[in-house]
């Protein structure tokens, strides 16, 4: 009852919560645009937090260190792919289009970790 209740109370603030403030359905510039790839990895990064979260508060204390150690370990290499992916992108200034790709690297990656926890989480229910 209480792995259920967690889960339904999590789900209850992954809807409440908003995706970013600005209008980034009318983004042009390259600086709008960097801002909006910012928001939307923040969002990705939230609804990972509160998901991780969520799982990790039905584990054991052996799975919890475990996952813990998967997911630094997974931060690591989502930093560097990241910084793979942007390495053409000379300067790393809002005028660039770096700071979209990185973004939007994170927001990917943040995106797919998110599921794998979500498929793990479900198998708990």
């Amino acid at each position: 009852m209480f792995k259920a209740g967690l889960i339904i109370a999590n789900a209850f603030l992954l809807a409440a919560m908003p995706t970013f403030a600005q209008d980034c359905s009318n983004a042009v510039s390259q600086p709008e645009l960097n801002k909006c790839a910012e928001a939307e990895y923040l969002s990705a990064d939230k609804k990972l937090n509160i998901v991780y979260n969520t799982y990790r508060n039905v584990l054991n204390e052996e799975e919890k260190k475990s996952l813990l150690a998967m997911q630094k370990q997974w931060i690591k290499f989502r930093d560097l792919a990241c910084k793979h992916e942007t390495l053409g992108y000379k300067p790393m200034t809002n005028a660039s289009a770096g700071p979209m790709v990185y973004s939007g690297c994170l927001r990917s990656l943040t995106e797919a970790q998110t599921k794998l926890i979500e498929g793990w989480l479900e198998r708990e229910k």
